[in-house]
């Protein structure tokens, strides 16, 4: 019954994960395209061309980028929605045990109520006997 190590939780973490791997390659991809975007100006004599191929090559990577970082951004998201489920059942488990602890002590304390009641009765009542007397009669 309980969801320790469920594969749901751990699919989530292993999501987001993959996700911030993601994110990680494409900042890489991103400093590389840019390395390779400063060689190519420097090297080549048409700027212009060069300037519109660095310009293309920094899109995508801020494409792939942003891609990333709302894939990470879902991810989070789900798992946060995942702890936030777990965290409820987990709630309204221990509000259920609480109920039944409490439901128990009040059982228990009307018990011994009982059993202190039905004690106190016999000790106090004991055997009852009536001794019938003659009417007062008139001394002569």
């Amino acid at each position: 019954m309980e969801e320790r190590g469920s594969s749901g939780a751990a699919g989530t973490a292993s999501g987001l994960f993959e996700a911030a791997e993601a994110l990680r390659r494409a900042g890489d991809e991103a400093v590389a395209a840019a390395d390779y975007c400063e060689s190519q100006f420097v090297r080549h004599s048409d700027k212009v061309g060069v300037t519109n191929n660095s310009k293309a090559s920094a899109l995508r990577c801020f494409e792939s980028v942003a891609a990333a970082v709302a894939g990470l951004s879902a991810e989070f998201s789900a798992a946060v929605e995942a702890e936030a489920a777990r965290v409820g059942k987990l709630e309204t488990r221990s509000a259920t045990v609480f109920q039944r602890a409490r439901m128990e002590k009040l059982s228990s304390s009307f018990a011994a109520a009982q059993e202190s009641s039905v004690t106190l009765h016999s000790a106090t009542r004991g055997p009852m006997s009536f001794k019938l007397q003659p009417p007062h009669q008139a001394s002569s």
